[in-house]
């Protein structure tokens, strides 16, 4: 698990960069880094409506 704390940062980072939604790191990084509490950032995660994949595919068009 340890390694993963550093790596949940950078993607955090590179998420922010490339403007990619990523709900569960989003979620870790506030978790690991601001302090957020561990059964709200549970809720909020479980309370986001339900998308398809598809949705997030950037077409090469």
């Amino acid at each position: 698990m340890a390694e993963g704390v550093p790596t949940t940062q950078s993607a955090h980072e590179l998420a922010k960069e490339i403007l990619v939604d990523l709900p569960i790191t989003t979620a870790i990084y506030q978790i690991l880094y601001e302090g957020a509490g561990l059964e709200e950032t549970l809720q909020s995660l479980m309370a986001r409506p339900s998308r398809s994949e598809e949705e997030d595919v950037v077409s090469g068009g």
